[in-house]
């Protein structure tokens, strides 16, 4: 296929999980340094789309009444999501200041977290899927409301 001079082309991937999680909080009660591990089990989904300048990704015989041979550029990926974690309390390097979070804000206790997750979003329902799927580290702060 050629593309012609001055056209754009675009691709939207939109992901979303539901997903199970097993917390272990027991262990932060029984050690000095509260840490908290964690996985998710679970399914997700990736729906995503082509397109140029000019308008929607679809390549053969789009416009007749009763296409044959027509390909469109969008789709939905299936498959399941999995992930390991740990976090770390944050209230114990500071209990008065953990105690005045939770009477004025309602925040109970606050954590660093990383986590390892794999997305295999590779199959599709009724044609042939795009791999939108990821192995990646995410890290950042969760708070316990």
């Amino acid at each position: 296929a050629t593309q012609e001079v001055g056209v754009s082309t675009s691709l939207s991937i939109h992901t979303m999980n539901v997903s199970a999680v097993l917390r272990i909080d027991e262990i932060k009660k029984r050690i000095i340094i509260p840490i908290v591990p964690y996985a998710k089990i679970g399914f997700g989904m990736g729906l995503w789309s082509s397109g140029t300048s000019g308008g929607g990704s679809k390549v053969g015989d789009c416009a007749a009444t009763t296409p044959t041979n027509c390909v469109t550029g969008d789709g939905l990926s299936i498959g399941p999501h999995v992930a390991i974690g740990g976090m770390l309390g944050l209230n114990w390097l500071d209990r008065r200041s953990g105690t005045m979070a939770r009477e004025s804000s309602g925040i109970d206790q606050a954590y660093l977290f990383g986590e390892w997750m794999l997305d295999k979003l590779d199959s599709g329902i009724g044609k042939d899927a795009m791999h939108v799927g990821t192995s990646s580290w995410v890290l950042g702060v969760a708070l316990d409301l």
